[in-house]
C-alpha cells in the first residue's frame, strides 16, 4: 500500500475543488483508487487540514463499542463511520 503525504492529499483536495477535474482522473494520476481520494475529500470536509495530521492513537473498549453500535444503529457505512469517528481508513472501523 502506498504511503501519501499530507501535502499529497491537500493537492488531491485542492485539485478536486479548484480544477474542474474528477475524483477518478485525480486518483488516477496518483496510482491510487477513487474510493481513496473520495475519502480524502469526505474526511477535508469534515476536519480541514486536521483530517490529515499523523495520529496514533489508542481506543478504549467502549470508544471501539460506539462507533460499532453507532454504525449498527444507524446503518452507517464503513466509510462514513470511519469519517464521522474521525479514523483515517474505513478497514479501522
Amino acid at each position: 500500500m502506498v504511503r501519501f503525504s499530507i501535502e499529497d492529499k491537500m493537492n488531491a483536495v485542492w485539485r478536486y475543488e479548484s480544477e474542474p477535474e474528477g475524483v477518478k482522473r485525480i486518483a488516477k494520476s496518483l496510482g491510487t483508487s477513487h474510493s481513496v481520494v473520495h475519502n480524502w475529500i469526505k474526511q477535508y470536509e469534515k476536519y480541514g487540514e486536521k483530517a490529515f495530521e499523523n495520529r496514533y492513537t489508542t481506543y478504549s473498549l467502549q470508544d471501539k463499542l460506539d462507533v460499532l453500535n453507532y454504525m449498527n444503529e444507524n446503518g452507517a457505512s464503513l466509510q462514513e463511520t470511519a469519517i464521522l469517528s474521525g479514523l483515517p481508513f474505513p478497514l479501522q472501523v
